[in-house]
Protein backbone atom coordinates (compact mmCIF):
# COMPACT_ATOMS: atom_id res chain seq x y z
CA UNK A 1 0.00 0.00 0.00
CA UNK A 2 1.29 3.71 -1.04
CA UNK A 3 0.48 6.90 0.88
CA UNK A 4 0.76 9.92 -1.75
CA UNK A 5 -0.84 13.46 -2.24
CA UNK A 6 -3.60 13.43 -4.77
CA UNK A 7 -2.89 15.99 -7.04
CA UNK A 8 -6.06 15.89 -8.75
CA UNK A 9 -9.60 17.50 -8.09
CA UNK A 10 -11.54 14.23 -6.32
CA UNK A 11 -14.77 14.95 -4.54
CA UNK A 12 -13.40 15.44 -1.36
CA UNK A 13 -11.20 18.45 -2.25
CA UNK A 14 -7.62 18.26 -0.76
CA UNK A 15 -6.95 14.65 0.64
CA UNK A 16 -4.23 12.08 1.58
CA UNK A 17 -4.79 8.63 -0.57
CA UNK A 18 -3.97 5.18 0.30
CA UNK A 19 -3.75 2.92 -2.47
CA UNK A 20 -3.95 -0.70 -3.21
CA UNK A 21 -3.26 -2.33 -6.84
CA UNK A 22 -3.37 -5.73 -7.23
CA UNK A 23 0.32 -7.74 -7.58
CA UNK A 24 1.16 -11.03 -7.38
CA UNK A 25 0.34 -11.70 -4.12
CA UNK A 26 -3.38 -9.84 -4.07
CA UNK A 27 -4.02 -12.11 -7.29
CA UNK A 28 -3.05 -15.56 -5.11
CA UNK A 29 -5.86 -14.75 -2.52
CA UNK A 30 -8.03 -12.59 -4.71
CA UNK A 31 -7.45 -13.25 -8.63
CA UNK A 32 -8.56 -10.09 -9.82
CA UNK A 33 -6.86 -7.26 -11.51
CA UNK A 34 -8.19 -4.20 -9.33
CA UNK A 35 -7.19 -0.93 -7.81
CA UNK A 36 -8.42 0.65 -4.20
CA UNK A 37 -8.13 3.94 -2.99
CA UNK A 38 -8.52 5.33 0.58
CA UNK A 39 -9.43 8.96 0.51
CA UNK A 40 -9.07 10.47 4.17
CA UNK A 41 -10.58 14.44 4.09
CA UNK A 42 -9.76 16.62 7.36
CA UNK A 43 -12.30 19.74 6.49
CA UNK A 44 -13.08 22.29 9.43
CA UNK A 45 -16.43 20.77 9.97
CA UNK A 46 -16.02 17.07 9.08
CA UNK A 47 -14.09 14.14 8.17
CA UNK A 48 -14.73 12.61 5.29
CA UNK A 49 -13.38 8.98 4.33
CA UNK A 50 -14.03 7.86 0.95
CA UNK A 51 -13.50 4.29 -0.69
CA UNK A 52 -12.87 3.46 -3.93
CA UNK A 53 -12.66 0.42 -5.79
CA UNK A 54 -11.71 -0.02 -9.52
CA UNK A 55 -12.03 -3.24 -11.86
CA UNK A 56 -8.97 -3.50 -14.00
CA UNK A 57 -9.76 -7.17 -14.30
CA UNK A 58 -11.33 -8.48 -17.88
CA UNK A 59 -14.61 -9.96 -16.21
CA UNK A 60 -16.85 -8.41 -13.98
CA UNK A 61 -16.19 -9.09 -10.04
CA UNK A 62 -18.30 -8.70 -6.98
CA UNK A 63 -17.03 -7.25 -3.48
CA UNK A 64 -17.78 -6.51 -0.13
CA UNK A 65 -17.03 -3.39 2.13
CA UNK A 66 -16.51 -2.24 5.78
CA UNK A 67 -15.02 1.19 7.12
CA UNK A 68 -14.09 0.13 10.38
CA UNK A 69 -14.94 3.36 12.29
CA UNK A 70 -14.04 3.02 15.71
CA UNK A 71 -15.52 6.03 17.43
CA UNK A 72 -14.42 7.27 21.02
CA UNK A 73 -17.23 7.71 23.41
CA UNK A 74 -16.82 9.35 27.20
CA UNK A 75 -19.10 7.01 28.89
CA UNK A 76 -20.77 4.22 26.97
CA UNK A 77 -23.63 3.62 28.91
CA UNK A 78 -24.55 7.30 28.45
CA UNK A 79 -24.51 6.88 24.29
CA UNK A 80 -27.52 6.63 22.31
CA UNK A 81 -27.20 5.99 18.31
CA UNK A 82 -30.43 7.27 16.55
CA UNK A 83 -31.76 7.09 12.83
CA UNK A 84 -31.60 2.75 12.86
CA UNK A 85 -35.00 2.77 14.97
CA UNK A 86 -36.98 1.32 12.27
CA UNK A 87 -34.76 -0.82 10.53
CA UNK A 88 -34.83 -4.44 11.33
CA UNK A 89 -30.79 -6.00 11.93
CA UNK A 90 -28.96 -9.33 11.75
CA UNK A 91 -27.62 -10.03 15.51
CA UNK A 92 -24.52 -11.79 14.81
CA UNK A 93 -23.66 -11.84 18.52
CA UNK A 94 -26.55 -14.53 18.54
CA UNK A 95 -25.57 -16.37 15.76
CA UNK A 96 -26.88 -14.23 13.16
CA UNK A 97 -30.63 -14.08 14.58
CA UNK A 98 -32.73 -11.83 12.34
CA UNK A 99 -34.49 -9.57 14.32
CA UNK A 100 -37.18 -6.96 14.12
CA UNK A 101 -36.73 -3.10 14.30
CA UNK A 102 -36.49 -1.94 17.77
CA UNK A 103 -38.38 1.12 17.46
CA UNK A 104 -35.79 2.64 19.92
CA UNK A 105 -32.11 4.11 19.92
CA UNK A 106 -29.12 1.84 20.07
CA UNK A 107 -27.71 1.75 23.60
CA UNK A 108 -25.06 -0.58 24.39
CA UNK A 109 -25.46 -2.88 27.04
CA UNK A 110 -23.08 -5.90 26.87
CA UNK A 111 -21.79 -7.36 23.75
CA UNK A 112 -23.56 -5.41 20.60
CA UNK A 113 -22.72 -6.69 16.95
CA UNK A 114 -25.10 -5.36 14.64
CA UNK A 115 -25.83 -5.43 10.53
CA UNK A 116 -28.44 -3.13 9.40
CA UNK A 117 -29.37 -3.47 5.71
CA UNK A 118 -30.50 -1.05 3.86
CA UNK A 119 -29.96 1.69 6.41
CA UNK A 120 -30.63 5.33 6.08
CA UNK A 121 -28.10 7.28 5.22
CA UNK A 122 -27.86 9.72 8.01
CA UNK A 123 -27.81 8.52 12.02
CA UNK A 124 -26.52 10.36 14.97
CA UNK A 125 -24.47 9.33 18.11
CA UNK A 126 -25.66 11.36 21.06
CA UNK A 127 -22.82 10.84 24.07
CA UNK A 128 -23.68 13.33 27.02
CA UNK A 129 -23.83 17.37 25.84
CA UNK A 130 -22.09 16.16 22.30
CA UNK A 131 -23.55 14.87 19.00
CA UNK A 132 -21.99 13.41 16.26
CA UNK A 133 -23.16 13.46 12.39
CA UNK A 134 -22.51 10.40 10.67
CA UNK A 135 -23.55 10.04 6.98
CA UNK A 136 -22.74 7.96 4.38
CA UNK A 137 -23.19 7.70 0.44
CA UNK A 138 -22.63 4.49 -1.64
CA UNK A 139 -22.83 2.27 0.87
CA UNK A 140 -25.85 0.01 1.47
CA UNK A 141 -25.28 -0.87 5.04
CA UNK A 142 -23.99 -0.21 8.56
CA UNK A 143 -22.87 -1.91 11.16
CA UNK A 144 -22.98 -1.19 14.69
CA UNK A 145 -20.19 -2.75 17.12
CA UNK A 146 -19.04 -3.12 20.56
CA UNK A 147 -17.74 -5.92 21.88
CA UNK A 148 -18.68 -5.78 25.75
CA UNK A 149 -16.83 -6.71 28.67
CA UNK A 150 -16.69 -10.35 28.21
CA UNK A 151 -15.47 -10.40 24.61
CA UNK A 152 -13.11 -7.36 25.34
CA UNK A 153 -11.30 -9.71 28.16
CA UNK A 154 -10.67 -11.68 25.28
CA UNK A 155 -8.86 -9.72 22.94
CA UNK A 156 -5.35 -9.09 22.98
CA UNK A 157 -5.31 -5.57 22.09
CA UNK A 158 -7.94 -4.03 24.63
CA UNK A 159 -6.89 -3.37 27.78
CA UNK A 160 -9.19 -3.65 30.85
CA UNK A 161 -12.27 -1.60 30.62
CA UNK A 162 -11.27 0.22 27.35
CA UNK A 163 -14.39 -1.30 25.42
CA UNK A 164 -16.31 1.30 27.94
CA UNK A 165 -14.39 4.24 25.59
CA UNK A 166 -15.59 3.20 21.86
CA UNK A 167 -18.55 2.19 19.44
CA UNK A 168 -17.76 1.42 16.22
CA UNK A 169 -19.87 2.35 13.28
CA UNK A 170 -19.44 1.42 10.04
CA UNK A 171 -20.47 2.56 6.70
CA UNK A 172 -20.39 -0.83 5.40
CA UNK A 173 -22.02 -3.24 1.74
CA UNK A 174 -21.66 -6.59 3.17
CA UNK A 175 -25.03 -7.98 2.74
CA UNK A 176 -24.74 -8.14 -0.96
CA UNK A 177 -21.98 -8.07 -2.76
CA UNK A 178 -21.25 -4.71 -5.24
CA UNK A 179 -21.45 -6.26 -8.92
CA UNK A 180 -18.55 -4.51 -11.00
CA UNK A 181 -18.22 -4.69 -14.61
CA UNK A 182 -14.43 -4.06 -16.37
CA UNK A 183 -13.93 -0.72 -16.60
CA UNK A 184 -16.49 0.29 -13.61
CA UNK A 185 -15.66 2.25 -10.55
CA UNK A 186 -17.23 2.39 -7.41
CA UNK A 187 -17.29 4.87 -4.09
CA UNK A 188 -18.47 4.58 -1.19
CA UNK A 189 -18.30 7.79 1.55
CA UNK A 190 -18.85 8.65 5.61
CA UNK A 191 -18.54 11.97 6.67
CA UNK A 192 -18.79 12.36 10.40
CA UNK A 193 -19.15 16.22 11.19
CA UNK A 194 -20.38 17.55 14.68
Amino acid sequence: MALRRLQEATPFGESAVFELDDDEHTRSLWPVRFGARLHVALGADALQVGLEVLNRDDAPFAFTAALHTYLRVAKLAAVELDGLESTPYEDSARNGAARPASNAPIRFEGELDRIYAAAPRSLRLRDGDSTLHIESEGFRDAVVWNPGATLAASMGDLGAGEHLRFICVEASTVMEPVPLAPGERWLGVQRLRE
